[in-house]
């Protein structure tokens, strides 16, 4: 009998947090739209979007292939991994610190430009994170370096180190 009390309240509990926290969601100014349609596409001729617009998945050659115009390069890795290394031009933003990088980031980027996202290595999630998150605020010229900056690395390109 008490098993089952204790079960009920996790219940209860779990469900008024999973309430709480699409409540908060669905009123903030920066909450997520999880109904969002994003399809990985693995050309960038192709749109990857009804509107011809979304997130690009790009591989190594892709990437030393776009034009440097009004392209931003963000490396969503730690500050430690950024400062170890990172693709030269590269702008931190380390997804998981989204609001004090959003402040001092997004005024830099022009929402027209072509952004570029890559984290440490293809295991690392933090760029898919950024890159949808950004989507989801409009920006949507966004292309993603999923092999990471360990594969630049492998391959002998140029490295920059530490903070910009």
């Amino acid at each position: 009998m008490r098993m089952r009390h204790t079960i009920i309240q996790m219940v209860v509990i779990w469900s008024i947090g999973i309430a709480v926290a699409f409540s908060y969601n669905a009123f903030s100014d920066k909450g997520i739209n999880p109904f969002i349609k994003i399809v990985y596409e693995e050309s960038m001729k192709t749109p990857v979007s009804e509107e011809g617009e979304g997130i690009v998945l790009i591989d190594l050659k892709q990437l030393r292939e776009l034009s440097r115009d009004n392209m931003y390069i963000l490396d969503a890795s730690t500050e430690d991994d950024y400062r170890e290394g990172h693709i030269p031009g590269a702008i931190l933003f380390d997804f998981y610190q989204f609001e004090t990088y959003a402040d001092r980031v997004l005024p830099l980027i022009d929402p027209e430009g072509d952004i570029i996202v890559y984290c440490s290595s293809p295991f690392c999630d933090s760029s898919s994170f950024l890159a949808t998150e950004l989507y989801s605020m409009g920006y949507f010229n966004i292309y993603l370096y999923k092999d990471g900056f360990s594969n630049w690395q492998d391959k002998g390109l140029p490295v920059e180190k530490g903070l910009q």
